[in-house]
């Protein structure tokens, strides 16, 4: 239902003002002002979404984006529609209707690669919220979409490792840490899996065996295996491979029958082909990862033993800690690899084979992660099992840092300092023990030590090689020193090297900010131009640098620099003709560059708005100009049409009143004879004032 028009220019004017004092409150209040009149005007939502980002608050952002793109979708403007469904993600990735409408899209539009990331978002968010068949049910239609993707493998393993069976898998696995390790576990999944497709109707790809044939070498393969009649089941195997049986299960029995025969260069081959199904991936990687120990090539045995591990570990882990943890284990990859400190190395694989190997690994996993869980604190970078595992002494340091939590909190911090320093002289090295020393200075208010502690252990991580690891500590440092601008490059230089272009790009316009609050706006200019030059590597290059644009502009019309605002909103609006802002914008700054340009311009967004069916929308911007150029007797007569187009007929004929004011001033008596004839047109309630004096000015 339509508000009052009148209570809503109001609002939209206060609004406007305030927002150019960047008073964010006020200018938030008077939009949602506006919104109660007219709740449905899609510019006054996005001002209003932006005004809450700015203040931070971009939950409601987001939903104010995504209320926006719904409205664009069922106006079938599907384009504009994804571009604030995108929006709306980049500020709360929880928002589970727009990653459904954008997979939906995305889908229907071919691009796979991006339905399939929207698909996995909604899966997580899903096992976050313990609906873990919702979750399977899209991760099934993300590998529908791209079955060798890993991040989709990946989901899998992690939905199975939280106890979601599919038809696929066997049911019996609660008891499955008690019975050996990965590869123990795994060799009874194939053989029970071969065993089944005995009694199936169908199997796929049979290839030149006829079923009754395919089962009786399977039947015969099962029992020389089961029997210890190991070469025998090796030509068995081989036959079922040689006729074109393709299943997973077959190569990995071979695989660990080619093991056993030390034939280690022939079990590689059948584990890598078995490793790229996820119900085959953890045993195929330890199993590999056991091969090439055997071989010495401790280097490459370590980087599959890491891989086994990290599934393991993940499946511990909420959808929070997920990332980080990834994130964690190829910092640790690629730190053994820098060292390339093969007396390491080889301790680590030794200690995480006799881990994985012992009785009730998968209970000692659990109680492992949930002990390390209640050590991190918020905020805090996941501790990783294969860093416990790494360690000497490993559960007196577990026991130190518990003892460190508890007096931090009694706040006692202090004291938790002191069992730091002597925690650290038996681990020196171990980064995660001088991070909880940081953490404790800043909670004992020692602001800049810790500041510097932080620092420090950043500039090791990063010169160890650790970069992701170092990329979380200066985003710490920054949630501490906002302002500091020096660790905000660092972290800019550290994400582009990584190609984390999205998250460097967020960072340019967080340092650019940084540099217009600290009055260096010609610095704030040049960080907006470095970022314009990376938008396009975005994964969404459009909107980055139509972002950045926009920034740029407000940037030089809030510095009083016309001209250059001029040419980036004409830059804009060269690349997107459809850019209201940019288009709005253009009119007012052409009226203080180019005057004579201005009513060109104010035509040119007429004719859109009124192709589109927007033309009301237009109206509060032309009684806006109109008050900032109350003799332009053009825009006069246009903001007077489209008041009368739109319905708004009172408003039109105050318009026009002032407009045939105007003509008459300026001696276009013709002009005025004809606006009072249009405004008797319209049979105001004072008709006969306009009828008397359109008689005595001759008309």
């Amino acid at each position: 239902m339509a508000g009052n028009r009148r209570l809503y220019e109001h609002a939209l004017r206060r609004a406007t003002e305030h927002y150019e004092r960047k008073q964010w409150e006020k200018a938030l209040t008077e939009f949602q002002n506006a919104l109660n009149e007219f709740p449905d005007d899609l510019a006054v939502l996005e001002k209003t979404a932006d005004v809450y980002e700015r203040l931070g608050r971009l939950e409601e952002a987001a939903q104010n984006y995504q209320t926006i793109a719904n409205a664009e979708s069922r106006q079938g403007h599907q384009d504009q529609a994804v571009d604030f469904w995108e929006r709306a993600i980049r500020l709360d990735n929880n928002l589970v209707d727009s990653h459904k409408n954008l997979a939906f899209v995305y889908g229907s539009q071919g691009k796979a690669k991006n339905a399939v990331r929207e698909n996995l978002a909604l899966a997580r968010i899903y096992q976050q919220q313990n609906q873990l068949m919702d979750a399977l049910g899209y991760v099934q239609a993300a590998y529908a979409l791209d079955p060798a993707n890993p991040d989709v493998l990946t989901a899998l393993e992690l939905l199975r490792a939280a106890g979601v069976t599919t038809t696929e898998e066997s049911a019996e696995t609660e008891e499955a840490g008690t019975r050996g390790s990965p590869v123990d576990l795994t060799r009874e999944k194939a053989l029970s899996d071969l065993a089944e497709t005995i009694f199936e109707d169908g199997r796929p790809k049979t290839g030149k065996l006829n079923k009754n044939e395919a089962d009786a070498l399977i039947t015969k393969a099962i029992d020389q295996q089961t029997q210890g009649n190991t070469s025998g089941a090796i030509d068995t195997y081989r036959r079922i491979l040689a006729a074109g049986v393709d299943m997973p299960a077959v190569n990995f029995n071979l695989g660990l029958l080619y093991q056993e025969n030390v034939r280690l260069d022939d079990a590689i081959q059948q584990f890598k082909h078995a490793v790229n199904f996820s119900e085959y991936r953890l045993g195929s990687l330890f199993a590999l990862g056991e091969l090439y120990r055997a071989k010495g090539q401790v280097d490459e045995a370590l980087n599959f033993f890491l891989e086994a591990l990290k599934i393991i570990d993940l499946g511990t882990v909420n959808r929070e800690q997920a990332d980080d943890l990834i994130k964690v284990y190829e910092s640790l990859a690629e730190t053994y690899a820098t060292k390339g400190e093969a007396q390491q190395a080889g301790t680590f694989v030794n200690t995480l084979v006799d881990f994985l190997s012992s009785k009730g690994w998968a209970d000692k996993v659990a109680q492992a992660r949930h002990r390390l869980d209640s050590l991190t604190e918020e905020g805090a970078p996941a501790i990783s099992l294969a860093e416990i595992l790494s360690l000497r002494d490993a559960d007196a340091l577990l026991q130190s840092l518990s003892l460190m939590q508890e007096l931090a909190k009694r706040g006692k911090y202090y004291s938790a300092l002191e069992e730091a320093f002597m925690a650290i002289q038996r681990a020196p090295d171990y980064l995660p023990l001088h991070l909880r020393m940081a953490e404790m200075m800043f909670k004992n208010n020692q602001n800049d030590s810790a500041i510097n502690k932080f620092l420090i252990i950043a500039n090791t991580m990063a010169a160890r090689g650790d970069n992701h690891q170092a990329m979380a500590i200066y985003q710490r440092i920054l949630r501490l020193a906002p302002m500091d601008v020096n660790i905000r490059t660092k972290l800019i230089e550290m994400l582009m090297s990584y190609g984390q272009i999205d998250r460097a790009l967020e960072q340019y316009l967080s340092l650019a900010d940084t540099y217009y609050q600290l009055a260096s706006t010609e610095k704030a200019r040049e960080k907006y131009l470095e970022a314009l030059a990376v938008a396009p590597r975005g994964s969404t290059g459009r909107l980055w640098t139509n972002q950045i644009m926009h920034k740029l502009g407000e940037l030089d019309m809030e510095r009083g620099d016309w001209r250059r605002a001029l040419q980036t909103y004409e830059q804009i609006k060269k690349i997107d003709p459809g850019d209201d802002k940019a288009r709005l914008n253009l009119v007012e700054l052409y009226y203080k560059v180019q005057p004579q340009r201005a009513l060109q311009e104010v035509d040119e967004v007429l004719k859109t708005y009124r192709t589109s069916g927007k033309a009301k929308r237009l109206v509060p911007f032309l009684e806006e100009q109109v008050r900032a150029h109350p003799k332009d007797i053009g825009l006069r007569a246009r903001a007077a049409q489209v008041c009368i187009e739109t319905g708004l007929k009172n408003e039109g004929i105050t318009h026009l009143n002032t407009l045939g004011e105007l003509q008459l001033n300026a001696g276009m008596t013709q002009q005025a004879i004809a606006t009072i004839r249009a405004i008797i047109a319209l049979n105001p309630p004072n008709v006969q004032a306009y009828q008397k004096l359109l008689a005595q000015i001759g008309g």
